[in-house]
């Protein structure tokens, strides 16, 4: 090792040695301070009508759900099918101690069924908890509500699809319908 570069490695074991064994401040001023700094808001510095999307893959296309209605992602463990449920409804699910029916929302727009091991998004909205199935999910885009197109297949359940095929669901709208399939409908 050339002496150079030993006496930067000296110097940086020096300075973080200095860092640890420093004394902190606990004063109830510098506690303030930090718990201040460490809790500030964060502020989203794009424009206040962004679409923040999880992107995910149902079949061969593309959806993007609500970031703020997609309470987490988890792998199947067990589906138990339901009887008399309709077709779209693949079974419960136990996620965190809670019974969770699972849909498979290609079904339901006439697409193939979802990969045997596919990934479950627990979404919210609507007065309903559910979990939907995707074969992939990807990340969290920014969408400009400039950027979307018409309403695709469905209106009430999708917002509009993007230029390059990304189509943005309503979350509220898909719960909503469920709700009162069920509690109208009875089925």
């Amino acid at each position: 090792m050339s002496s150079g570069l030993f006496d930067e490695l000296h110097e940086v074991m020096r300075a973080t040695s200095e860092l640890l064994t420093r004394e902190i401040d606990t004063s109830a001023e510098s506690l303030a301070a930090r718990t201040r700094q460490l809790a500030r808001v964060y502020e989203d510095e794009s424009n206040a009508d962004t679409l923040h999307v999880l992107t995910c893959r149902i079949g061969n296309e593309k959806y993007g759900w609500p970031a703020a209605n997609v309470r987490a992602i988890a792998r199947i463990g067990k589906l138990t099918p339901v009887p008399s449920a309709p077709p779209f409804y693949r079974g419960v699910t136990s996620s965190r101690g809670q019974v969770l029916s699972v849909m498979d929302l290609g079904v339901y727009f006439g697409l193939p069924p979802a990969d045997p091991l596919p990934e479950l998004l627990i979404v919210v909205g609507g007065q309903l908890e559910i979990g939907v199935l995707a074969d992939d999910v990807f990340d969290v885009a920014n969408i400009q509500p400039s950027e979307l197109t018409g309403a695709g297949l469905d209106p009430e359940l999708v917002r509009g699809i993007t230029t390059d095929g990304l189509s943005i669901l309503d979350a509220d709208g898909l719960l909503a319908r469920e709700w009162r399939r069920i509690h109208e409908d009875g089925r």
